[in-house]
């Protein structure tokens, strides 16, 4: 090389190095007001006290619960919500009564006062005042104060109540729920399809997923027989898992579920999600307790195929979810979300549960690459936005929101030990219970308080309260060994040499924000031009 022309790239790279030097201090940020300068987001004062934040969330549950004739109705779904303008009170797990029970009896077995008097209330709930006894067996309404059917799924029906009613009883808190749970457990079996299949409701059409359809169903129904060792339970689990097999598209070794089955003939055939409320991650989970369950190999080899079809959609740490609008409430397009429910945080929890009893990196880079796209979404202050396509809606509860991501943070804490997952689950407690003193509720959407409160598992308190007493938990635990420490090095390398692969579309940036979208790893850049730079000078 000659000389000067050697000197003109030594000094051109110089200058470029001195640029990116500059640049490198300040990473792109985005309408999701996210800084990756972890130093300035992840080390600012987390201190809250989860116990006090557990016993108020408890006195805001008992002090708002809706009595008639001294009968507990249940807890008003979407309080103060311009958009629905009607007290609705639900019966089911996700949104209703059998959910905030579940928490409370939670609360009540981690040693929190003051809860004798409301769990005795949900049990008259269930036991006497909305029991509908009918020659198939008993149900509840979706309802309590309109008229109703039985439902069948997780969210409002049979299955996730009775998977309360079972807890109670496990705790030993009562022992007289025997004969109601089985009974219940008999209209269920009289809603089944000739072919194994079950309906949302009786008449209506068939779903697969955890949130409506026979993973939810099998899953509540499976914790049930463990819950009150019950053997029937567990085979009814397992005729669930083989229909759900039995409905599967195979594309090679890559299996899909759709979320109603190939000839039902509505406007959802072949619709096939990937996350936890209606697609894969939650078949994964319901397949894997099965595996754990009975060692039946067959289970694990149908999670792998189905981890197999995340693996081959994942476009860089998301996925098109494909969520339903009524399932997500979010209304339109439910690309790159974050949420448990719908989103990367709730696949990437089973993709690495899956890579324990598995050897394939791909599931735990898979995981790493998503930890990154998240963070892009996780503000400063603690607060969330949902995804890339909804930057503007800060949802707080666990299904969609904050709360799901604090407990996503708990589960990597658990699993590698690394202090930044902690302290990003304490930020984003620490930015609720800030919410929850300004309000005295949790809004929905801290965006938009129009949209309400909520008190119960899927949107409100309950779930906070819930992911809280996790979070005590592994504040307790935090000397038990790390279920994936072996993983640590393939996942930190993934982490640290990656870049998002998505940045929120450039006509969303916030007007706020000029810098420049950089899609290169800034720092890695930096150090390889060092090193060319060493180079050039050796050769001078």
């Amino acid at each position: 090389m000659p000389k000067n022309s050697q000197s003109f790239s030594y000094n051109v790279l110089n200058a470029f190095l001195i640029f990116l030097c500059l640049t490198s201090f300040h990473f792109p940020t985005s309408n999701a007001e996210v800084s990756k300068n972890y130093s300035s987001t992840l080390n600012q004062d987390t201190s809250f006290d989860a116990t006090q934040f557990i016993e108020e969330i408890i006195n805001t549950l008992i002090n708002e619960a809706q009595y008639e004739n001294e009968s507990l109705l249940g807890w008003i779904h979407e309080f103060n919500s311009k958009h629905q303008p009607d007290k609705l009170f639900y019966s089911g797990y996700q949104v209703g009564v059998a959910g905030i029970g579940d928490f409370l009896i939670d609360a009540y077995t981690a040693g929190f006062d003051n809860l004798t008097s409301i769990l005795d209330d949900t049990i008259t709930y269930f036991q006497t005042n909305f029991k509908i006894d009918s020659d198939e067996g008993i149900y509840w309404p979706r309802f309590t104060t309109l008229p109703s059917d039985g439902w069948l799924g997780n969210r409002y029906g049979i299955s996730g109540i009775t998977k309360y009613l079972a807890h109670l009883q496990s705790e030993n808190y009562t022992s007289n729920l025997y004969n109601l749970i089985n009974n219940a457990f008999t209209w269920l079996l009289n809603q089944r399809e000739a072919d194994g299949s079950l309906p949302i409701n009786p008449g209506s059409h068939i779903t697969t997923g955890q949130e409506y359809g026979a993973a939810g169903i099998g899953s509540s129904l499976f914790q049930v027989g463990n819950y009150m060792q019950n053997g029937s339970y567990i085979i009814f689990a397992e005729e669930v898992a083989n229909w759900l097999t039995s409905v599967g598209i195979w594309e090679g070794d890559k299996l899909k579920i759709p979320w109603t089955p190939v000839g039902e003939e509505t406007e959802f055939d072949n619709f096939c999600a990937t996350g936890y409320g209606l697609g894969s991650a939650g078949f994964i989970e319901f397949y894997l307790d099965l595996y754990d369950y009975t060692r039946n190999d067959t289970y694990l080899d149908i999670a792998l195929a189905l981890s197999n079809y995340l693996l081959s959609t994942d476009q860089g740490g998301y996925w098109n979810d494909g969520s339903l609008p009524y399932i997500t409430t979010l209304y339109g397009g439910n690309d790159g979300l974050i949420g448990y429910k719908v989103g990367a945080s709730g696949i990437v929890q089973q993709l690495l549960r899956l890579s324990t009893y598995i050897n394939n990196e791909k599931l735990i880079e898979s995981s790493a690459r998503s930890e990154l796209f998240i963070e892009e979404y996780v503000h400063s202050n603690g607060s969330i936005s949902v995804g890339r396509d909804y930057p503007q809606l800060h949802r707080t509860g666990l299904g969609v929101g904050a709360a799901g991501i604090a407990n996503y943070y708990l589960e990597l804490y658990e699993k590698f030990g690394l202090p930044r997952h902690l302290e990003s689950s304490e930020k984003i407690l620490a930015h609720l219970y800030e919410t929850y003193n300004k309000y005295n509720l949790i809004p929905i959407n801290e965006a938009n308080l129009d949209w309400g409160y909520s008190f119960n598992i899927d949107t409100g308190l309950a779930g906070i309260g819930k992911v809280l007493l996790k979070y005590l938990d592994v504040i307790e635990n935090q000397d038990k060994p790390r279920t994936m420490i072996e993983s640590i090095f393939v996942y930190e390398n993934v982490y640290s040499t990656s870049i998002p692969s998505t940045q929120i579309p450039i006509t969303s940036k916030s007007t706020e924000d000029n810098s420049p979208i950089l899609m290169f790893n800034q720092i890695g850049f930096l150090i390889t031009g060092i090193v060319v730079l060493q180079l050039l000078r050796n050769k001078k």
